[in-house]
């Protein structure tokens, strides 16, 4: 009789603990993103690399990757 109400107290306590993490877990899950860490990209119009915009090289309305790409003729 002992072996089972440890083994009853046993499983009480391992579904609190697992129904308390799926709350937890699904409150953070549910919160709202920050867009602190978000940074702009923009294509490069040579290649396609996303590179951010602070970073790009802007000729016009286009932008590029690299002062090569930049330079090149190839569109």
């Amino acid at each position: 009789m002992p072996i089972f109400r440890v083994l009853i107290i046993g499983l009480a306590v391992w579904l609190a603990i697992a129904l308390i993490r799926r709350l937890y877990f699904k409150s953070q899950a549910n919160a709202p993103r920050s867009l602190e860490h978000y940074v702009e990209t923009v294509a490069c119009r040579h290649c396609g690399v996303h590179v951010p915009r602070e970073q790009a090289l802007a000729q016009g309305k286009h932008f590029y990757c690299s002062p090569q790409h930049r330079d090149s003729g190839r569109d």
